[in-house]
């Protein structure tokens, strides 16, 4: 990236029509001055919400979050230099994509656990 203008900028997807709101802030890493501009990030931002919302319970909770998009401007177009040539170097790449792929697993697991408590409260308390 050479132009970083548009880094920062916040886009507001939804506005919570129920209750006081949950906000929910979506931005990315990877995504060049290039790639904001022509609507890249944008475009897999609004699928990630969609995916995200698209089973219970929040799908029938989305109208309560407040919802936006941050950009976030990469100097690359890439999580990580390609480049990398050692074999100690690659295979430290390899352990840390396995710790990120299992935290991930983790978190996605607890929070998937958590959500299927929020049909137990009361819509008011949301």
């Amino acid at each position: 990236s050479t132009n970083y203008a548009a880094d920062g900028k916040v886009t507001t997807l939804q506005t919570a029509s129920g209750g006081n709101g949950v906000d929910l802030v979506i931005t990315g890493d990877a995504f060049s001055d290039r790639q904001i501009s022509n609507g890249t990030f944008e475009k897999a931002a609004k699928q990630a919400v969609a995916d995200l919302f698209s089973v219970e319970p929040v799908k029938s909770l989305k109208n309560r979050f407040n919802i936006y998009l941050v950009n976030a401007v990469s100097k690359n177009e890439e999580y990580f230099n390609a480049t990398i040539r050692s074999s100690v170097e690659r295979s430290a790449m390899a352990a840390l994509s396995a710790a990120i792929t299992g935290r991930y697993m983790s978190m996605r697991r607890r929070l998937s656990e958590m959500m299927q408590g929020w049909t137990m409260w009361p819509s008011s308390s949301l």
